[in-house]
């Protein structure tokens, strides 16, 4: 038992060690969000922020946050969605099955949790600034933008680096407007933002470790499958003798081939820098 997790510190990088962290964070907060609702208790903070919003109403930004509001509605984001998805198959397919199942997988939890807990609109103070009649936990818009921005985010991050950076300045100014419009129409709690946040990146977090688990434990298959019988043979012979496994060895090849490949690229730019 102590050898087992022994073998788990020494594999455990910051970075990971910081991802997994922040999955629990946001574990923990939406099910501390969650009881607080089922058992129809508020939250110091919503009424003191809805009357925040309440103070700054005018005409002008009316207009603006209820545009703001159609931006984030079901129908719209919806049909940005299956728009993405399909410009995504034509690039990658996995890439394209992993946004569908992160931002589709994030609006279903959603639509269960409105239905399960049934939490009433605010009414703290009648405005009628934007009519709805669903559950009010967790916010529809928070988490269908967050959920849509993040995913994005980290397809982008994959297929065009270079980019990343612009999608997620958008991606949070997005998600921060469309959140704050449904403050300023007081259709929502905070807490219903919030939630809405956290389930949303809870998902499409856990959704992209499970597929980047996946295409690692592919490409491990894949060298395996590709050595031949004597070579695999003595990859067998070598990972006994250190005591590591085979998928453990096939890995040490992926990392081996990819050291190589952003090894040539600079060897071959300071061969042209020289001549």
């Amino acid at each position: 038992g102590m050898d087992v997790l022994r073998a788990l510190l020494e594999r455990l990088s910051w970075r990971l060690a910081l991802y997994w962290g922040a999955l629990a964070l946001l574990l923990w907060g939406l099910a501390q969000l969650t009881d607080e609702v089922y058992e129809g208790e508020g939250f110091f903070f919503d009424a003191p922020v809805l009357g925040w919003f309440y103070a700054r109403v005018s005409s002008p930004a009316t207009e603006v946050m209820r545009a703001l509001s159609v931006v984030g509605d079901v129908p719209a984001m919806s049909v940005l969605a299956v728009v993405t998805a399909l410009v995504l198959w034509r690039v990658s397919r996995r890439e394209a099955r992993f946004f569908a199942l992160a931002v589709g997988g994030a609006a279903l939890f959603m639509a269960l949790a409105k239905l399960v807990l049934n939490r009433p609109r605010p009414e703290l103070f009648d405005v009628g600034l934007w009519e709805t009649a669903s559950a009010s936990f967790p916010s529809g818009h928070a988490t269908g933008s967050m959920a849509y921005a993040l995913s994005l985010y980290l397809v982008v991050s994959r297929l065009a680096p270079r980019w990343r950076g612009v999608v997620g300045l958008v991606g949070v100014l997005g998600v921060g407007l469309i959140s704050a419009s449904r403050l300023y129409l007081q259709v929502h709690y905070p807490s219903d933002i919030l939630a809405g946040l956290a389930l949303a990146a809870l998902w499409v977090s856990g959704v992209d470790a499970l597929f980047r688990y996946w295409a690692r434990d592919r490409s491990r298959r894949t060298v395996l499958l590709r050595l031949s019988g004597e070579v695999l043979g003595r990859l067998e012979a070598d990972a006994a003798r250190r005591g590591v496994s085979l998928e453990e060895m096939a890995d040490e090849v992926l990392r081996e081939r990819y050291a190589l490949s952003q090894a040539a690229p600079q060897k071959a730019t300071s061969q042209k820098a020289t001549r």
